[in-house]
């Protein structure tokens, strides 16, 4: 019984993952505005580094 439970669970989560980054991105097309991402643990944490720039206007950077 335990292992069904943490399986609905997962799959709940799931769900509310897949919703929330499809939501995520709609705004971000809708509105135009692309966020830097970077995969390390502290630039996450330091909620102030994450960059927001304008799609139309901001210069490609590779």
């Amino acid at each position: 019984m335990r292992f069904f439970l943490c399986e609905i669970v997962a799959r709940v989560v799931a769900i509310y993952l897949c919703v929330d980054c499809g939501r995520m991105l709609r705004d971000g097309y809708a509105e135009r505005k692309i966020r830097a991402f970077s995969p390390d643990l502290v630039v996450w944490l330091l909620d102030w580094s994450r960059q927001v720039f304008q799609r139309d206007t901001a210069p490609v950077r590779y």
